[in-house]
């Protein structure tokens, strides 16, 4: 359902909203995305109080000011804190000063300080703007979810009726499965890396998801024919480069995400 609302042969998804030129997961990148991507990629972690929060990372370390706060102490885990304590941070500044994508001439401006948004924030501007977004939903052995998690997450996005702008997407395929189960009406996408299952049209089949999101490693012209001619979309990350995305779009890759819009 996700992929029939668009019309265009391809398609750019902003990678955690447009990160290239703001904070990555922030509502700053995920406004300055829209009308420059067709859908929006942004990824989802539970604070201790199960509230889904925008976050890539298991750790507050790399992208928060945690480490200069008496209240927030090592391993600096991000279930570790209620979204109270964690709306606090500042998760900006960083981006500014270390300029991850070499903008430095347009970064020159003192930004604005941002702050972790929930799930439900974000859904609220999805639903205003009437936008479509690939919720990536984040794994961590140490921080194993359940069912509660996942049912907050089905639930929000009935609440606001949005099940028809949503993709969720995981590299723990056993969550793009029981959010399946949860409501069918939501499409799904399982996430792959360095390798993937020998039978693999099976494999999918079984997970019931609607597309295969795959490192750019993976993406081989005849791996992409075989799932599209088993009926699965297939998208790619993270390409920031015009001439492979072209490359990959010939193939019959759906959609890109990209850095940079």
């Amino acid at each position: 359902m996700f992929f029939n609302n668009f019309s265009k042969e391809h398609l750019l998804a902003a990678h955690r909203g447009f990160r290239a030129l703001y904070p990555e997961n922030t509502l700053l990148s995920i406004k300055k995305s829209i009308n420059k991507s067709d859908f929006i990629e942004f990824d989802i972690q539970f604070t201790k109080d199960s509230i889904p929060i925008l976050f890539h990372d298991d750790t507050l370390k790399r992208t928060t000011n945690a480490s200069s706060l008496k209240n927030f102490q090592k391993p600096y885990n991000v279930w570790d804190y209620t979204y109270d304590e964690l709306k606090q941070l500042d998760i900006s500044s960083w981006f500014y000063k270390e300029d991850p994508f070499y903008q430095k001439e347009r970064l020159k401006k003192v930004k604005k300080i941002e702050r972790i948004q929930t799930l439900e924030n974000v859904l609220e501007v999805v639903k205003k703007k009437n936008l479509f977004i690939n919720i990536e939903i984040k794994y961590n052995q140490l921080h194993i979810l359940n069912k509660k998690h996942f049912q907050s997450v089905v639930d929000l996005i009935s609440k606001y009726n949005l099940e028809k702008n949503v993709l969720i997407s995981s590299f723990e395929h056993s969550y793009v499965l029981l959010f399946k189960k949860l409501n069918p009406k939501l499409s799904t996408a399982a996430l792959a890396h360095e390798k993937y299952p020998k039978d693999l049209i099976s494999y999918l089949k079984e997970l019931r998801v609607d597309a295969y999101h795959i490192n750019q490693k993976l993406a081989t012209k005849k791996l992409v024919k075989e799932l599209i001619e088993n009926g699965f979309i297939v998208n790619v990350y993270t390409i920031n480069d015009k001439q492979k995305q072209k490359k990959l779009f010939s193939y019959g890759v759906k959609a890109i995400f990209t850095d940079f819009l």
